[in-house]
């Protein structure tokens, strides 16, 4: 059936198609102009010359300040050191401990002082964030300041103790990363997973395996997570077991995280009522007892273009 419509309809619908494409070139044009103006920003002090950015150490706004003694830092150009060290008693503590920072990455202590001092101010947040600058330069002062904070009575130095640490070569401390786990706030928790990623000590693995078994719903799922990329065939039963855990949150990131370490898709897409996550369990531990011969004990499983590859880990090793 062919429909035909008036001349009157013909021109209103007309009308209607090139308001629509207008509006459609305006939002286009509007999204486009937004995301030119976020990457030049992105890229102001980038595509700076020095010259310009020693200039900008002067400015009136002190994220200007900020971001081009980062730039500088990172650029390496010596010849910079005295503007900065004249730039050391800007009023705004977080560009002084950047200039500080940066004069340190050109291999100048003059900030040093500025570092300390910021150290000593009582503050959580900004003390641990100097003793870090300090710590990564070799500075004995930070690490123990570092060191001293994981018992602190402040959640967020506890927090920054283990976030500064595990960025240093040595990595977290053990203790520090097992009682962080247990911490009654949930962000030191957290932290003290992300940490655990970077603690040289065996016996961490346990600690996330233990995780797993937490209260914590995010600490459950995140643990799963990282668990996932160790790639230990022997922790595939314990993850098919949380399928089945209380919250959706954890049984998605368990779902995801198996199928991540074995490059199996699994049938059923959701998990997002227990119902669902039952029947996909059992699906898993089908699978598991069909397919557990292929992941032998001490080997590390590479998950490659959507399956999964064995390699021998260290106990297969001869």
């Amino acid at each position: 059936m062919t429909m035909v419509c008036s001349p009157r309809t013909e021109v209103v619908l007309k009308l209607f198609i090139v308001l629509l494409l207008a509006a459609a070139l305006c939002v286009t044009a509007i999204s486009e102009g937004a995301s030119a103006e976020r990457t030049c920003a992105a890229t102001r002090y980038y595509r700076s010359t020095v010259s310009e950015l020693v200039g900008l150490l002067s400015s009136g706004l002190s994220i200007d300040r900020f971001d081009a003694a980062l730039e500088l830092g990172r650029r390496g150009d010596v010849s910079v050191i005295p503007a900065m060290k004249a730039a050391l008693g800007d009023p705004e503590r977080f560009v002084r401990m950047r200039i500080a920072a940066a004069l340190l990455d050109l291999g100048d202590r003059s900030g040093v002082e500025v570092l300390h001092e910021v150290v000593t101010s009582g503050e959580p947040y900004w003390s641990l964030a100097a003793a870090e600058v300090l710590a990564h330069h070799g500075d004995t002062f930070g690490r123990d300041l570092i060191r001293k904070a994981h018992s602190s009575s402040s959640w967020v130095a506890r927090s920054s103790a283990l976030r500064a640490s595990a960025d240093l070569p040595e990595g977290p401390p053990y203790d520090a990363v097992a009682a962080g786990l247990e911490d009654s706030q949930q962000i030191v928790r957290l932290t003290a997973l992300r940490a655990a990623q970077m603690c040289h000590d065996p016996r961490v693995k346990d600690l996330v395996r233990k995780a797993l078994s937490s209260s914590d719903t995010l600490l459950r799922a995140r643990a799963a997570i990282i668990i996932a990329e160790e790639g230990q065939p022997a922790d595939i039963p314990a993850l098919i077991a949380l399928l089945t855990a209380p919250d959706g949150v954890t049984r998605s990131a368990v779902l995801r995280a198996l199928q991540s370490l074995t490059g199996r898709a699994s049938p059923s897409k959701t998990v997002l009522t227990l119902k669902a996550a039952t029947a996909i369990r059992a699906e898993w531990e089908q699978w598991w007892a069909e397919n557990q011969s292929q992941f032998p004990p001490g080997t590390k499983i590479k998950a490659e273009a959507g399956a999964p590859s064995v390699s021998p880990g260290p106990a297969a090793q001869p």
